[in-house]
């Protein structure tokens, strides 16, 4: 099958996992939860994640120069004009590195996810976020119907989905500008 035709199987399998909830946010505390079973995030709040290192990485992609510092303002003020999002009461557990190349199956069917090392307590719509960094309109449809065939989307899902994505970017674009992708003849 084409990539698209999977995504709602991966929307199913995301909305599954993220029936699993997290003590707290962001990444996972393995010592806490190990002696239970339950999963325990190092951060008491969702926006104390989220703004973990923001102003760090916009500044290194102002610095070199893939971001003006108009671009990287309007960016921070964006993400305060919807800081009410990250208000949430619990977490869930998110995959956080959903990408094609961590799933296996055949052409037919998901067998596993696998590298779940960046797993955290986080928000519903973070994974399908990463996804769009990386497939089209139709997929992502795709994958929202899946995710909903298995739990209702969550409140403000579109505007989260969004938000989710404009930060995920900005951690890509750190990763890559940091290794000089964009330097290469």
């Amino acid at each position: 099958r084409r990539a698209e035709s999977i995504a709602f199987d991966i929307g199913a399998a995301v909305a599954s996992w993220q029936k699993i909830l997290v003590n707290g946010f962001g990444p996972l505390e393995i010592a806490k939860g190990a002696s239970d079973g339950a999963f325990v995030g190092l951060h008491s709040n969702y926006e104390s994640y989220f703004f973990t290192r923001l102003d760090d990485h916009l500044a290194f992609l102002t610095t070199r120069a893939f971001l003006t510092g108009g671009q990287a303002a309007e960016i921070r003020r964006t993400i305060e004009e919807h800081r009410e999002l990250l208000l949430l009461a619990e977490g869930c557990l998110v995959h956080k590195d959903l990408a094609l190349w961590n799933i296996l199956g055949s052409t037919d069917h998901i067998a596993a996810f696998i590298d779940y090392d960046d797993a955290i307590g986080g928000d519903e719509m973070d994974d399908l976020s990463l996804l769009a960094c990386f497939h089209d309109t139709a997929f992502l449809h795709k994958a929202f119907d899946g995710y909903a065939s298995v739990r209702p989307l969550p409140a403000e899902h579109l505007r989260r989905f969004w938000l989710h994505l404009l930060r995920n970017m900005i951690v890509k674009a750190v990763i890559r500008v940091g290794a000089g992708y964009f330097d290469r003849t």
